[in-house]
Formats: structure tokens, sequence, C-alpha cells
């Protein structure tokens, strides 16, 4: 249910693979090319899909309410305002609803953001409440750049800088979909 304009690109079928190869479009509020993409058929119980591709200033919360697999990896969006941009690889099997298979999840990429505001988010709201410093409970990124990569599943970030009004600091982690 993504709705798109202004597409072009390229689109052919062969040997049970749909290659996708440039295709652009604009949608969220922003645009999106797909530099290559290929969805394989040859072993039909066990499609696979592969992609390369740059969206530049997508809505956060349009982007999640419209990608399932959004809202599986980065639940923090749940509670984020704003926009960002990113370039990205992955590859994964899909299961018979076409859904991505998470432990087959493979990829990297660079999120960027300007400015986002996070509020609601229970980890903040925990920080806030331990330290005793309310404005965690709504807390505001500025220029953030993000490397993150998915093996298996899961999903890591290596550490990034951050500034929220006065407080800096680091943010590093991972998440898994178990």
């Amino acid at each position: 249910k993504l709705e798109m304009t202004n597409i072009s690109g390229n689109v052919s079928i062969k040997d049970s693979k749909i290659n996708l190869n440039d295709l652009k479009t604009n949608a969220l509020g922003g645009s999106m090319r797909i530099y290559e993409s290929v969805y394989e058929t040859s072993n039909p119980k066990s499609p696979s899909v592969s992609f390369k591709m740059n969206i530049k200033d997508f809505d956060i919360p349009s982007t999640y309410n419209t990608f399932p697999i959004v809202q599986q990896l980065a639940t923090v969006a749940k509670y984020t305002t704003g926009r960002f941009s990113t370039d990205v690889n992955y590859t994964t099997s899909l299961d018979a609803t076409m859904m991505p298979v998470m432990t087959s999840l493979n990829g990297e990429g660079i999120l960027t953001t300007s400015n986002v505001v996070v509020s609601g988010f229970e980890p903040l709201n925990k920080l806030a409440d331990e330290l005793k410093m309310d404005k965690f409970k709504k807390t505001e990124f500025s220029n953030l750049k993000i490397h993150f990569w998915i093996k298996d599943g899961k999903v890591n970030l290596d550490e990034f800088p951050f500034k929220s009004n006065s407080v800096t600091g680091f943010i590093n982690g991972y998440t898994m979909f178990d």
C-alpha cells in the first residue's frame, strides 16, 4: 500500500528472475532509487530478493506505518518524527506471504537524518526516570549518521556520536528478531 509517483526504470524477466534496474520514484514525501534489485524464484518454495537502493528524505512515521519490516527492524521509528535518508544493500529469503525471513536477512547501509524527535519511547522514558531528567522523555537528535549492518537477522549499529540538547554521547548496539 505504497503510493508512488513519477516512476521510471527498467524491468526485465528472465530465467525465473525479475530484475529492476535504475528504478526511480517519489514516495513517502521523498524519493527512492533502486539501482539494482532481483526477485528470484528458481526455487519457488524459497524465493529470494536483493536490493541496492538509495532513499532520500522519507517521512519516518509514514515509513513506519507503510513497511512491516521497518516495524520489526526499527521499533523506535514508531515514536519518531522527522525525515531520513539511507543507502542500503540487502538480501533475504522470502516466506509464503512474501515477507522477509528475518534470520536470512543480510546487508548493510548508512542512515542519515538532519533532525528527528523521539517521544514516548520506553527506553528513553526509563533513562529519564533513572537520571531524574525529564528532558530525555522527548529527545531531539540532529545530524545523525549511522552505519548499520545486518547478518543472519541481527541488526548491528556501529558506534556513532549524537547530540541532544546539551547532552552529547555515543550510541552503539544491536537488535535481534527473536
